[in-house]
């Protein structure tokens, strides 16, 4: 509605400055945001074609029903969008033309009796259309605004001009008008405000000229918004409208301006004090009642964008009965919506406040469609930060409309209690366990307790600190109680220093310590923290004996007969050798990543390499260049069987994935070790020049064609890293599938039946001579001491902390040399599981690797192994030449149980069709070059019961057919 001091004039000034507004900042504008036509979809609809005439009744007759239909709506739009134009054209210009009312009545009667389609008037939407395409060809805006004026003013002449029209056409004559002003608002909004976004757009700081610069234009748009208001469309709703047209992240740039007290505050970390008092400047500078109006308009637009948001993230769900699944669909919608509200706020770098905000209130929307079970459901995976800050948020807000409609705040509050209730109980638990532990003077286990108790304790810290909830007093009293008991534990007698006893401990064990002295430092001292860097940091380092791998591997890559088998043979051992020592930093709690794995195998290598460089071998200088041409045996790199893996892996089961980890690591660092060799000769060795594949044997070699190096490489890969990569598609996936492991392990994991539950006693001699009995299994006693074939060790550190260590034996012992040897092997044993020893007996015999043969025949999934000329051949069907096992006892006093089977000197295998997997005769095998190894490690509780693999199957493999 027209204001005091809103004249014509003035109106066609606003039109004026709107006009330099956009020549001035179109290059700060958004795409959709310039002024003039087309700037709504509805703008780009379809404009109805020009009726009438011979080729239109052609078109009608032999159209059908529904066509017909959307002619004659066409019809009627073309007459009235014709009629409704020369309304507005000519009655605009009737002070320059001289019409007179009865005139313009006329051209109303024209416009009332074209929207009477056949007697039924058009539709709002359609009329609407009619209306925005017209005065979207009116570019001057000096005719709309005086129309707007003359329509909204206290003495409208056009408004009289209904009155003039029959009794049967005053209905639609007002209708028109009142729609026509509507319409007129909205495109005067848009055409005058508009070009003023960007402004707002080009300021950023919060600096006061930014400050007086944000409000002259926001007192520019609260004028513009009074004046195209009316009682019925308020001055926000004006510029409300005039929103639509940007895109999230453009309306979330507005609204982190209007609100900088909120968007400088981070949710959980609050603000720095300088960035609130420029906030606060900021807001006062342009506080007043076009702030207030533009702050309304851009919380209604918000608003809407909040409900779309929500409405689009709940049809994402597929909701399913059980706590589990509303849970997992409850925490993708949540982090769904926070994406959303950090658009709906410009992606500020921080979480502030206003996204809080935003994205509460639309996950409250959310929640008043949920059942109250799904709704507490989905509360309780959030976390306690992510709770308190949607409580925070519901409070903030009483008059959100969504909480009148159900009590979400009353559910909140009972799932903070229960997360409170929840976390503390884990405490308790952790005490109870760690109490026992210590109790039996079990140091390892102990460890392991305490470290659950830390982890414990931090999460109730966290949830504590999110609820600002203090610690109840008894609680704290009990945890510093467990603390000096744990200490005792450590120290004993107390004569030991810290850096002696650490000494001693596992790299599992001192992990442990470390994770749990960092939240229970507050409590006591465990142990001085100096002396467990300094124990971390020396086991950190590589052993002298695990470089003899890579020694050996530069060896191999300067012999002038190595070929492809053999050195991916030694890149696997080097592999291995860092593998085990990436999971002593895990266990230690080191950060294992990528980068961490890639500086071990650059310390690996490159020291090797530069030892070479200072010897005075001139033989080793003048082979550099044979060494780094079988480096290139692996080409194409091993970087792209593993981004193949890669691919697999993402398309498979979060299970299956994880059954996979140690095949995918040990690739990756054997890739690692090849890039750094790659680097490392040719900067080390200057004059190194790669030469090609036919050096692998003899100078005078040919060149090996492609096909034969792809076999060969297939072959390779597949036999030392468990990895079937099909260069030719960029293909990889693990030789053994998931169904052949599970397959496995129901073999080698199945309960003892038959002479396996039979027991016998045995006596064997300790490395004193002294004499003892030990009751086994009767058929671990047949395996392990009545033949030879198979051999034990053991390793790990006892229930009072000491560490325990018996190497094994070779298999091929027999006799005296065996029972002597097993019985060193049974005293460590049963000094390192105790009561466990005779179950663990159970599961290391004969029938393990039998089991091992018999699911390789009876598995759905295949086997294939491959030769380097492309033939493909089946699995051993033979007992192995030799079965090791290794018991460990774990630092959480469960035990794994290693084994190793090993069928040396192959002769020879059954083929397979390529394309039927069906036998397809036999193939003799070189004796002295073909190997097969099977490893695997049985978990056992601290029973000593079986309870599957630990470790998914690693089957090695040469093959070299005989020539």
């Amino acid at each position: 509605m027209p204001i005091d001091g809103y004249s014509d004039a003035l109106s066609a000034m606003l039109s004026a400055n709107a006009r330099e507004a956009t020549d001035a900042h179109a290059a700060t504008l958004p795409a959709r945001a310039q002024a003039g036509p087309a700037r709504r979809a509805s703008d780009t609809g379809h404009r109805p074609a020009a009726t009438g005439g011979l080729a239109y009744a052609i078109r009608y007759i032999v159209a059908g029903t529904q066509r017909r239909a959307a002619m004659r709506q066409e019809k009627a739009e073309t007459r009235l969008a014709d009629s409704m134009h020369r309304f507005i054209d000519q009655w605009s210009r009737r002070q320059i033309d001289g019409l007179s009312q009865r005139d313009g009545a006329g051209l109303l009667q024209a416009v009332c009796q074209d929207a009477m389609s056949g007697g039924i008037e058009l539709e709002q939407p359609a009329m609407v259309a009619v209306l925005q395409r017209c005065l979207d060809a009116i570019k001057d805006p000096e005719p709309l605004s005086q129309l707007y004026n003359d329509l909204a003013g206290s003495t409208p002449r056009t408004r009289a001009l209904a009155d003039l029209q029959t009794d049967k056409l005053r209905h639609t004559a007002n209708r028109f008008l009142d729609t026509l002003e509507q319409v007129l608002a909205h495109t005067l909004a848009a055409r005058i405000g508009t070009p003023l976004f960007g402004r707002l757009f080009k300021t950023n700081d919060c600096t006061p000229e930014a400050a007086r610069q944000v409000r002259d234009t926001l007192e520019q748009l609260h004028g513009i918004g009074l004046w195209l208001s009316s009682p019925a469309r308020s001055a926000a709703q004006v510029l409300g409208g005039m929103l639509d047209i940007l895109t999230d992240k453009e309306l979330g740039k507005l609204a982190a301006q209007a609100w900088p007290e909120l968007s400088v505050h981070d949710e959980f970390y609050g603000a720095y004090p300088d960035e609130v008092d420029a906030a606060l400047a900021f807001s006062a500078v342009c506080s007043g009642d076009a702030l207030m109006t533009w702050r309304e308009a851009l919380r209604l637009q918000l608003d809407n964008r909040k409900r779309v948001a929500a409405v689009q993230a709940a049809r994402t769900i597929e909701w399913r009965a059980g706590g589990q699944r509303v849970g997992e669909a409850m925490q993708a919608l949540y982090h769904r919506l926070d994406s959303a509200a950090s658009e709906l706020t410009g992606f500020l770098p921080n979480s502030s406040l206003l996204r809080a905000r935003i994205r509460t209130e639309a996950l409250t929307l959310v929640m008043n469609r949920l059942p109250d079970s799904w709704r507490s459901a989905g509360l309780r995976v959030l976390l306690p930060r992510q709770l308190s800050s949607f409580r925070t948020s519901l409070d903030a807000r009483p008059d959100m409309p969504a909480l009148k409609e159900a009590s979400i705040t009353a559910a909140v509050a009972a799932v903070q209690a229960d997360m409170l209730g929840r976390d503390r109980r884990a405490v308790e638990e952790a005490l109870a366990r760690l109490h026992e532990s210590i109790a039996t003077q079990d140091r390892p286990v102990a460890l392991t307790h305490l470290a659950a108790l830390g982890h414990a304790l931090w999460e109730l810290r966290r949830t504590l600190a999110a609820f600002n909830t203090a610690m109840p007093d008894e609680l704290e009293t009990s945890v510093r109680h467990a603390a000096r008991a744990m200490r005792t534990l450590l120290h004993g007698d107390g004569r030991d220093p810290d850096a002696r006893i650490l000494r001693g401990m596992s790299d599992a064990e001192l992990g442990r310590l470390r994770a749990a002295s960092r939240t229970l430092s507050s409590f006591g001292t465990l142990v001085d923290k100096a002396a467990l860097t300094s124990a971390i940091d020396a086991r950190r380092e590589i052993p002298p004996r695990a470089r003899d791998s890579m020694h050996r591997l530069i060896r191999t890559l300067m012999r002038a007969d190595a070929d492809i088998q053999q050195v991916c043979s030694q890149l696997r051992d080097v592999a291995d050798v860092l593998f085990r020592l990436s999971q002593r930093l895990a266990a230690m709690g080191e950060d294992v990543s990528a980068d961490t794995n890639s500086a071990l195998a650059q310390d690996m290598v490159w020291p090797a390499i530069e030892s070479l460089a200072r010897g005075d071998d001139a033989t080793a200088s003048n082979r550099m260049g044979a060494a780094l041409a079988r480096v290139g045996l692996t080409a194409p790199p091993l970087r792209e069987p593993i981004e193949a893996l890669a691919d697999w892996s993402t398309a498979q089961p979060e299970e299956q994935r994880k059954r996979q980890d140690a095949c995918t690591s040990t690739l990756m660092l054997a890739w690692y070790v090849e890039r750094n060799l790659r680097a490392a000769i040719p900067t080390v060795f200057p004059g190194a020049q790669a030469e090609g594949r036919g050096d692998i044997r003899r100078p005078d070699t040919p060149a090996i064609p492609e096909e034969t190096h792809a076999a060969a490489l297939r072959a390779a890969i597949a036999g030392q890293f468990g990895v079937d990569w099909d260069a030719a598609n960029q293909l990889a996936k693990p030789c053994i599938g998931y169904a052949l492991h599970c397959t496995l392990e129901r073999y080698l994991t199945a309960p003892p039946t038959g002479d396996v539950l039979l027991s016998r006693p045995v006596q064997l001699h300790a490395s004193d001579g002294e004499p003892s009995w030990f009751v086994v299994c009767e058929r671990f006693a047949r395996g392990m001491l009545d033949q030879p074939g198979m051999a034990l060790g053991v390793e790990g550190i006892g229930p009072h902390g000491h560490a325990i260590y018996s190497p094994g034996f070779p298999a091929t012992l027999d006799k005296d040399a065996r029972l002597a040897a097993m019985g060193r092997t049974m005293h460590a044993l049963r000094e390192l599981a105790g009561a466990a020893m005779p179950a663990l007996t159970r599961w290391m015999h004969r029938g393990i690797p039998e089991g091992f043969v018999a699911a390789l025949a009876s598995s759905t999934d295949t086997y294939v192994l491959r030769l380097p000329d492309g033939l493909q051949a089946r699995g051993p069907t033979s007992a192995p030449n030799a079965t090791e096992f290794l018991v460990r006892r774990e630092a959480d006093g469960q035990y794994s149980i290693a084994a190793s089977l090993t069928w040396s000197e192959v002769r020879n295998l059954p083929l397979i069709a390529a394309d039927s997997a069906m036998p397809s005769g036999t193939i003799a095998l070189d004796p002295s070059r073909s190997r097969i190894t099977a490893a695997f490690d049985m978990g056992a509780d601290a029973q000593g019961v079986v309870f599957g693999l630990r470790r998914a199957v690693d089957i090695r493999y040469t093959l070299t057919p005989l020539q």
